[in-house]
């Protein structure tokens, strides 16, 4: 008995082996993410000229090798200064998954270091982030005066769950970033532009007085 695959999805990944023909071995890496399963047309002849024909599916299992990815690089949301006490309207909406559909592991959201260095529940003094919905609540009114620019930025990390427990950034996450406008409220007085101001002092005669006194009272 001869057996081969005549067509199919999967020709270039399998293939029957050639010392034991009822056996299909795996031939080139397969990838979930780019094609779940695969349909193979297998024929066996009795090398006489008769032949029969039968389909197989093969479904490929997915692996945990993918990273996490946010929707976007870069989110931003306004807020009023010296608010607080509030959810963040941030567009577009925080969100990441897994891209291992196949597994599709919860994600874990927090706010991060960008320089890797502090722990896994590194916060804001400002902020304070839902881990599950990436709900952003301002717990900390911020003042626009001091902020550089007026803005207030964080970095979000989005981490497979099942990470938690191991050693920080040693599994799989990504990043992105918070820009927060803070928006200005009229709360400062105004000031002079100098600290003193000088007063000018004329000199009138008493003959300009006499003549022309009146004409100056009904003037004032």
């Amino acid at each position: 008995m001869l057996y081969s695959i005549i067509d199919g999805t999967g020709m270039d990944y399998f293939d029957f082996e050639v010392l034991n023909q009822t056996n299909i071995m795996i031939t080139d890496s397969l990838d979930f993410e780019l094609r779940p399963e695969h349909k193979l047309t297998l024929m066996v002849d009795d090398r006489e000229g008769r032949n029969s024909t039968t389909e197989m599916d093969v479904f490929i299992v997915d692996e945990d090798d993918m990273t996490p990815v946010f929707t976007d690089v870069i989110y931003e949301s306004e807020v009023y200064e010296n608010v607080e006490h509030i959810v963040l309207e941030v567009t577009p909406k925080v969100h990441a998954y897994d891209q291992d559909f196949g597994i599709n592991e919860t994600v874990y959201y927090s706010f991060a270091d960008i320089s890797r260095q502090n722990d896994s529940n590194y916060e804001s003094g400002h902020f304070n982030i839902d881990h599950g919905t990436a709900d952003i609540n301002l717990i900390s009114g911020l003042d626009r005066e001091n902020l550089e620019s007026g803005k207030f930025s964080l970095m979000i990390r989005a981490a497979q769950i099942s990470s938690h427990g191991y050693p920080i950034y040693s599994y799989r996450d990504t990043l992105a970033s918070l820009v927060v406008t803070v928006l200005d409220v009229n709360n400062n007085a105004p000031t002079m532009s100098h600290a003193k101001t000088s007063v000018g002092i004329c000199t009138v005669r008493n003959d300009y007085l006499r003549n022309h006194g009146r004409r100056l009272r009904r003037r004032k």
